[in-house]
This record gives structure tokens, C-alpha cells and sequence, in this order.
């Protein structure tokens, strides 16, 4: 039972890299971008069909890392694109050790892509949402396909992990909203008000 780990710096089983190839990564990238980012409803249908959950999990590693880096290169604040992307892993060595080579992969296919696949968050904002929506996504996605296999110790052992992973990044995004001053209603009210809607 795995889910991408976002932000980990674990040793990383390789074996698969040389597999990839440029339509996989693409397919890849708008399913972890595209479709997570600021899509109509159509892209994320199209994304959705083109790539298989095979195909995410090969990426898994580069998608971690390439969060990591978007955040790391926001909070700098400059415009987290491709382009600077591929200046900021290269500076930080990001490229060497595990999931070095899927990592490139991933950012030379977005700084050659057109159009759609090139709609990533522009700010720190963007960037920490982004992160809160595609771990949610994960989650919800691990969950479903494991609910009917999984053991309940199992199931409640990965969700107690992967939860406290997805609040924690939740926890970022509200504390970043609130050092602005946006107003941001405490999660045990939200719940308590969708139950009761």
C-alpha cells in the first residue's frame, strides 16, 4: 500500500527509472500538474485518461522532489517555472543521487512543453495549495483502491500516517494564509459545518 511521499528524503528504489520515457513523462507531468493545478474540468478528464497508476507510481520520487523544489524556490519569491526550476535543481545538486534522473527528466519536459502543461502555480500560495491538493488526491485515491484488500490494521495504520502528512501540509498552507491576514476557519468548525449542511 504506497501513496507518493512528498518532501522525503529516503533512499529510493531506482530500478525502474531507465523505463521512462518522453510520453510517459508527460503524461505524467499534466496528471501531477496539470490535473492538480488550475485545469478546466475538461483537461483533468483528458489527463486522467492518458496515464496509468503504474505510470504515477514510476514518478512518484521525482513528483516529491519537484514540489519540494517549487516551494523551496517560491519562498525565495521568484516565479516557480520550468526554467527556474532546472536553475534551482542544478544549483542545489538536486540532479545527483536518487530520483536525480527522473527529476531531470520531469523538468526538461516542462521547460520544453506548450500550452496546458505549462500552467503551474506562480506563488508561494500557489505552490503550498498545489501541494495540499495533490496529497489529498493521493490519499483519497490510496485509499479507495486498498479499502476492499487492506487488513483494518493496515488500513488504519496508512491512514493514520498519510493523514497526519496531509494536515501537516494543510497546517503550512493555513499558517501562510494567516500571516497575511486572510481569515482561516479552524478545520474542526469546517468539518462540524459540512456534517451539518
Amino acid at each position: 500500500m504506497t501513496v507518493p511521499q512528498f518532501f522525503s528524503d529516503a533512499p529510493v528504489d531506482n530500478t525502474a527509472r531507465d523505463d521512462l520515457d518522453h510520453e510517459t513523462i508527460r503524461r505524467v507531468v499534466w496528471r501531477l500538474l496539470l490535473d492538480l493545478a488550475v485545469s478546466p474540468a475538461d483537461a483533468v478528464v483528458r489527463a486522467a485518461d492518458t496515464v496509468t497508476v503504474d505510470e504515477l507510481t514510476l514518478l512518484a520520487p521525482a513528483s516529491g522532489a519537484l514540489y519540494g523544489l517549487m516551494v523551496q524556490v517560491a519562498e525565495t519569491g521568484q516565479n516557480p517555472d520550468a526554467v527556474t526550476l532546472l536553475s534551482a535543481a542544478l544549483a542545489a545538486g538536486r540532479f545527483n543521487g536518487p530520483g536525480g534522473d527522473q527529476l531531470h527528466h520531469v523538468l526538461i519536459t516542462l521547460a520544453g512543453a506548450t500550452g496546458e502543461a505549462l500552467r503551474l502555480p506562480t506563488s508561494l500560495r500557489g505552490v503550498l495549495a498545489l501541494v495540499v491538493r495533490s496529497r489529498a488526491a493521493a490519499l483519497g485515491h490510496a485509499l479507495a483502491t486498498n479499502a476492499a484488500v487492506a487488513g483494518e490494521a493496515d488500513l488504519t495504520a496508512f491512514a493514520t500516517r498519510d493523514a497526519a502528512e496531509l494536515l501537516a501540509q494543510i497546517g503550512r498552507l493555513e499558517a501562510y494564509d494567516r500571516s497575511r491576514g486572510v481569515y482561516v476557519e479552524p478545520a474542526a468548525e469546517l468539518v462540524a459545518r459540512k456534517a451539518a449542511a
